[in-house]
């Protein structure tokens, strides 16, 4: 299968620190990747340097390449149009900012990377928008407000703004993240609607339950450096053996017994009665 992206020895440095380091992976058509570590691990960080929001340090020496247009390019422009990213933050934005948008001109928008709709969509792209909105469940929604789903029905319909305008891999950065168990489930089954139809998906995640069984890789993310990469299968075993701890690490890590505490009753230090906040 082609290369879609590869990155070859690279670091990042924001603000002086240096989030991503050594950084070795390549993007092929037909591969899905599951992205794992815990916070601060650089999962974030690695999907924007994807994605070209984020470059290659100097001192790296490192390279970027996109092979979306024939021969390999180190030039990030366009990369993002193929390479959509959805995370809760851009579920956020729109309530902090309160842009009261239909459903549908949401999934509009995503045609030219926009938060509003400039111009008419041509009938095929209506046509898959309706198609999009109904492969995630939301094919009755189109009209009410963006604002007045609830946070697992608008997580999908920022999903179906990332795919509706067929683009060749998708970027899902703790995008179950916050959901209750239903909400979620009903997330995960669009986003394996989505990579049955041939898009490839990189999900981030802490939480190996989060995987959708379209995910054909994974790798593994420690301070910044990729531990483990290749098979889902391999990598999974290995990530969770390395999270369990042996029962006598797990003994030392709980310290020595102590007595149990006998709480005492205290005098308390102020008092509050009859108080109306308003």
């Amino acid at each position: 299968s082609a290369a879609l992206v590869t990155i070859d020895a690279v670091d990042v440095v924001l603000g002086g620190s240096t989030i991503l380091e050594g950084i070795e992976f390549e993007l092929r058509e037909g591969q899905s990747w599951a992205v794992l570590g815990g916070n601060g691990a650089g999962k974030s960080t690695f999907l924007k340097l994807l994605r070209g929001e984020v470059w290659p340090h100097p001192r790296s020496r490192g390279t970027r390449l996109y092979h979306f247009s024939g021969g390999p390019s180190e030039s990030h422009i366009g990369a993002r149009e193929q390479m959509p990213l959805v995370s809760p933050e851009l579920q956020d934005t729109y309530v902090r900012r309160d842009w009261d948008v239909p459903v549908r001109d949401v999934v509009r928008s995503g045609f030219h990377d926009s938060v509003w709709v400039h111009q008419p969509l041509t009938d095929d792209e209506e046509r898959h928008v309706d198609e999009t909105l109904a492969l995630v469940g939301l094919d009755d929604a189109g009209e009410r407000s963006i604002l007045d789903l609830s946070t697992g029905e608008a997580r999908r319909a920022f999903l179906a703004r990332a795919f509706a305008a067929a683009r060749r891999v998708l970027l899902l950065d703790e995008f179950a993240r916050g959901l209750d168990a239903a909400s979620r489930a009903r997330l995960l089954a669009a986003v394996s609607a989505v990579a049955r139809s041939g898009t490839p998906v990189l999900m981030s995640t802490h939480r190996a339950d989060d995987l959708v069984p379209e995910i054909t890789h994974a790798l593994v993310l420690e301070r910044g450096r990729i531990l483990h990469a290749g098979p889902r299968e391999v990598v999974l075993r290995e990530w969770e053996a390395r999270r369990t701890p042996s029962p006598r690490a797990a003994s030392r890590a709980a310290g020595p017994r102590v007595a149990p505490r006998v709480d005492v009753p205290e005098e308390p230090v102020f008092e509050l009665e009859n108080v109306d906040v308003l």
